[in-house]
């Protein structure tokens, strides 16, 4: 009875709480001799003192001033595996049981006190705390942040960096919440939420022109804003218009314009970001203090939540052929297998031509029940008549009638699945591939894999679906060198990745065994047969340090060291201090490979939706993210 008092009492952690297993190593649970009476003595933290009148209220427990401890009778009774044991810090990174901690309140009534101005939000709190936790993917619904800050104030950002800082408290920012492994949530720790951080300015009579855009915004946000002031320039942006603007632009940023005017980070005039200090340090490309110089080369390239949390950047804005916004657009579908032949031709062409910088063709296999198809999206800055001398090479696999004129911002996708209205399971594997790489002898060995995707979702969710698609590069984005920013694969002219996503929890070691043997198949295919793009984040890569950043790792270490010499800001992949122990093997396949689907098995098994059945059992023909919501909240409640 009085545990159960206790859980419950302000300040105090018990064995009934997860956080009792992961106190610092000089926080222990130890039984201590006591005059006439045996005693177990839970030591606490110095925040908890704020407690010591809740606590004397509690019927049989004494409190030992002098050397601030709770004591509690013998009577009680206690687990001996947990109570008398020495428990050993658990590593922020390390994946830990799911099952929501109930925080104590001492550091949400400490943050609550220190930033008044912002939420501090709790699984109690669920109608708010629910989307601002959600990870978008129910292989993660279970890893809960114990605190989440939304905040509009960046001293509020400061304030929480180092409370969570001086505590050894883990950390994680959401903007958009895209990350396909879930690195932006943490299980337990303090998430901040950029989410009330959208202002949106752009100068249309600067040199060049530019934006401000504050990191809290998705690219929807930004389009809008684009759209209900008539702006017609183009922003380089994500093409799934949810995508956040902050982990997109710190990755590199892959546009629909990026064969025209280079990748989202070469636009980049000045970026503001709070460091593992707590400091806001803006840099910019004019910097001359060598440590900012090098904090704005990682910042453009080395990936969200490594060096601080970006605050806002401004970027150059470009003006279109057409000073209207416009741009011509088409999507082209051949089905399977009617079709296939004239798609593989069309392909064989795509590959062996050079295209104009103003052409950007993406290739796309879809399985989709029992429809499979290949697929082209087409986008071109210019006018009508350039378009077909530009498409020439195409042209008897195009009708006109699929090709329209549409604005900008219109290219911007919803990819389906990403949202707490149609919930799934989903995986992405990353690929990086160079010039003219896709020969007959890839498009066969990718005819495979999907047929093969087909017969497993068949067997094991016949509602799955998948799909590959190539992300066209080249063209503006090669003429950076590699060491010129934290973005290395410069002579990418696809990158890549292979969506999973289904429904039933038990088709999960299948799903597994499928994306291994699409990696093993297409890896060998891949620049230096490794490379990935950190923004297709992806947990299966054993060596993820070369695969995403090739030989500008070590340079990141030194920043790193430099900026966070604590390695406070972690996860799973973060970049290391130089000199740390690498987190995963160095090959991209292999034993090393199967190694590493086990432990993302192991990950998903903990972290993934317990009983997703509850949420396909809903009335009515469409989901409501209220409702699905409350099924996961019931799920950490339980």
């Amino acid at each position: 009875m009085i545990l159960d008092i206790l859980s419950r009492t302000p300040g105090l952690v018990t064995p009934f709480d997860v956080e009792f297993h992961e106190i610092p190593e000089h926080l222990v649970i130890r039984e201590v001799d006591v005059p006439h009476e045996s005693y177990t003595r839970v030591e606490a933290r110095e925040y908890e003192r704020n407690a010591t009148d809740d606590i004397r209220a509690v019927d049989s427990l004494r409190f030992d001033e002098a050397n601030y401890a709770l004591v509690l009778p013998r009577s009680v009774a206690i687990p001996p595996s947990l109570a008398f044991k020495r428990h050993e810090p658990i590593s922020r990174s390390a994946p830990r049981e799911p099952g929501f901690l109930t925080v104590v309140s001492g550091p949400v009534h400490d943050l609550r006190t220190l930033i008044p101005s912002s939420k501090i939000l709790t699984l109690e709190d669920g109608d708010e705390y629910m989307p601002s936790a959600l990870t978008r993917n129910l292989l993660y619904a279970r890893k809960a942040p114990g605190i989440v800050v939304v905040t509009d104030r960046v001293q509020d950002i400061q304030f929480t960096v180092n409370f969570a800082r001086e505590r050894n408290i883990p950390l994680t920012v959401q903007n958009g919440g895209h990350s396909y492994a879930s690195y932006s949530l943490n299980h337990e720790g303090i998430l901040i939420n950029m989410k009330q951080f959208k202002n949106v300015e752009v100068n249309l009579t600067s040199t060049p022109k530019k934006a401000t855009i504050q990191a809290g915004c998705q690219w929807i946000n930004v389009y809008d804003h684009f759209k209900s002031n008539g702006y017609k320039q183009v922003v380089l942006g994500g093409r799934c218009q949810e995508v956040g603007v902050s982990g997109y632009t710190l990755g590199g940023g892959v546009s629909p314009f990026s064969r025209r005017f280079g990748l989202g980070i070469d636009s980049i005039l000045e970026m503001k970001v709070v460091t593992a200090s707590g400091d806001l340090v803006t840099v910019t490309p004019e910097d001359t203090d060598p440590k900012k110089k090098d904090l704005f080369w990682a910042l453009r390239g080395g990936g969200g939540g490594n060096f601080g949390i970006l605050t806002e950047f401004t970027t150059q804005i470009h003006d279109l052929v057409d000073k209207g916004g416009e741009v011509i657009y088409s999507i082209l579908t051949w089905e399977f297998p009617g079709r296939q032949s004239e798609f593989e031709a069309m392909i064989e062409v795509l590959n062996s031509t050079t295209w104009p910088d103003e052409l950007t063709m993406d290739v796309i296999w879809q399985e989709k029940g029992k429809k499979p198809t290949g697929g082209l999206i087409v986008v071109y800055d210019g006018t009508m008549q350039d378009y077909q001398k530009a498409i020439e090479p195409l042209t008897r696999f195009i009708c006109d009638s699929q090709v329209k004129k549409c604005h900008w911002w219109d290219v911007a996708v919803k990819e389906q699945g990403w949202y707490a209205e149609s919930p799934a399971f989903h995986h992405h594997t990353s690929f990086v591939f160079a010039e003219r790489t896709l020969t007959p002898e890839v498009v066969k060995a990718i005819n495979e894999l999907m047929k093969e995707t087909r017969d497993r979702l068949d067997t094991y969710d016949p509602k799955g679906k998948a799909y590959i698609i190539w992300v066209h590069l080249g063209g503006k984005t090669t003429k950076v060198n590699a060491e010129d920013t934290a973005f290395f694969w410069r002579d990418a002219a696809y990158v890549s990745y292979f969506k999973l996503q289904w429904y039933k929890r038990e088709a999960m070691s299948e799903m597994i065994k499928l994306v291994e043997e699409v990696k093993e198949n297409l890896l060998p295919y891949t620049i230096e047969k490794k490379a990935a793009y950190v923004n297709f984040v992806d947990r299966t890569i054993p060596n993820w340090q070369e695969a995403y950043y090739g030989d500008n790792y070590p340079r990141l270490q030194e920043i790193k060291k430099d900026w966070d010499p604590d390695n406070f800001f972690k996860f799973e992949q973060s970049v290391e201090l130089p000199g740390a122990t690498a987190t995963g093997p160095r090959s991209g396949t292999g034993e090393d490979l199967r190694n590493a689907m086990r432990q993302t098995e192991i990950i998903w098994d903990q972290y993934a939706l317990r009983h997703p059945e509850k949420i396909w059992s809903l009335p009515g023909p469409i989901l409501k993210e209220k409702d699905v919501l409350r099924i996961i909240r019931e799920e950490l409640e339980s």
